[in-house]
């Protein structure tokens, strides 16, 4: 969806899942065709090097593979421009999650993003079944 929204710049996507790299290949195959879209397989931790800095970054429910945390937040902070959004955004999915679970989640996100220098910080959270979303928004002040 988010290819078809814009029109200036690149969007990079990145899984480490060659099946969600598949579909998205796939659902994305006119923007990639037209250098809107790259795609990479790859995880958080052995990212390239980027040759412009983002504008806006964003994840959804991958912060539960990655590996210290803080130290890929603070890496991905230095690639995003002064002002840059970054955006992490949980779902809980295991059996039994609440969303109480989910707000518990979201402070957790909340303090990664603290301690990688994002500031402000805000959480919102969306009702959703089974279980609401939260998503901890940072600007890279």
């Amino acid at each position: 969806m988010i290819s078809k929204i814009i029109k200036d710049g690149v969007l990079v996507g990145v899984d480490i899942s060659e099946v969600m790299l598949s579909q998205a290949q796939r659902r994305n195959a006119a923007a990639i065709q037209e250098g809107r879209v790259k795609l990479i397989l790859t995880a958080v931790e052995n990212l390239p090097v980027f040759d412009h800095p983002f504008d806006k970054i964003y994840t959804i429910n991958s912060i539960i593979f990655w590996e210290q945390p803080v130290e890929r937040l603070k890496e991905l902070r230095s690639w995003l421009k002064p002002n840059g959004r970054i955006a992490i955004t949980l779902q809980p999915r295991s059996k039994g999650a609440t969303d109480e679970m989910a707000h518990m989640e979201g402070e957790k996100l909340v303090q990664y993003l603290q301690e990688a220098g994002f500031n402000p910080i805000r959480l919102e959270t969306k009702n959703m079944k089974p279980v609401s979303a939260v998503c901890a928004i940072g600007i890279n002040a």
